[in-house]
């Protein structure tokens, strides 16, 4: 009976290449997998603060990168300031060069080894606090937009009523969370596959001037200026973001 070497018989070779093959494919998906899931996040030092009719907006320029090995799917990020995260803003809209190019956030994917970054706007958007905003901005441009009969017996800008002007007083007192002091933020990414990332130890400190400066916009509020229409006075304020 014949019998054949070992290294000679072609089913062996063929079976270790089978192997072989198997293992190098598999290897770099068994990496990913070791990898788990994360991401890291890079700030901007500085962010843009402003608000709108004391709804605080924060416009923050971020960098996220996916370094585990599976795809996130990005659904929800949010700034929870203060403290005991008085201000919460989620995230609104995105834009990566001029504001003119605002999208809204609907989720974002990104695959191991991508980065997503852009200038992040968020806003302070509670139901029924942009309803009654919304209640106001109606109700100024129905007192502000002239009519052919206020246009020929009042050429110049028609004005708010003082019932109208107390009530919008009172709506930025209610809003304007914005003090003297110094305010923690902790940056949120909330991900389909693996849940919520939490990012603290940022913070950013205002002064006095500062928020005259913020509450200096109600001055333009009798005009509709910041509510129904914007001027092209600079409405945001540079604010240094340090990390401990």
């Amino acid at each position: 009976m014949d019998s054949t070497p070992w290294y000679l018989d072609w089913k062996l070779w063929s079976a270790a290449v089978a192997w072989l093959s198997f293992l190098m494919n598999i290897t770099p998906w068994i990496k990913r997998r070791l990898k788990g899931k994360n991401l890291i996040l890079t700030t901007y030092p500085s962010l843009s603060l402003s608000h709108r009719i004391g709804i605080t907006n924060i416009q923050w320029h971020l960098r996220i990168e996916n370094t585990g090995g599976r795809d996130l799917d990005i659904s929800k990020v949010f700034l929870r300031i203060g403290e005991k995260g008085e201000i919460n803003t989620p995230l609104i809209t995105t834009y990566e060069k001029s504001q003119a190019e605002q999208t809204l956030f609907a989720g974002v994917r990104v695959k191991p080894g991508e980065t997503w970054q852009a200038f992040f706007c968020f806003w302070e958007m509670d139901p029924d606090v942009s309803r009654e905003m919304r209640n106001i901005e109606n109700a100024t441009r129905k007192e502000l937009t002239p009519t052919p009969s206020t246009t020929t017996l009042f050429p110049n800008q028609p004005q708010m009523s003082t019932d109208l002007i107390t009530k919008i007083n009172n709506f930025f007192s209610r809003q304007f969370k914005l003090k003297p002091s110094e305010f923690p933020i902790e940056v949120r990414i909330h991900t389909n596959q693996a849940g919520e990332f939490k990012f603290s130890g940022f913070r950013f400190t205002l002064y006095e001037s500062d928020i005259a400066d913020l509450k200096s916009h109600t001055e333009r509020y009798p005009s509709g200026d910041g509510i129904t229409w914007h001027s092209n006075i600079n409405n945001w304020i540079q604010v240094p973001v340090a990390k401990s």
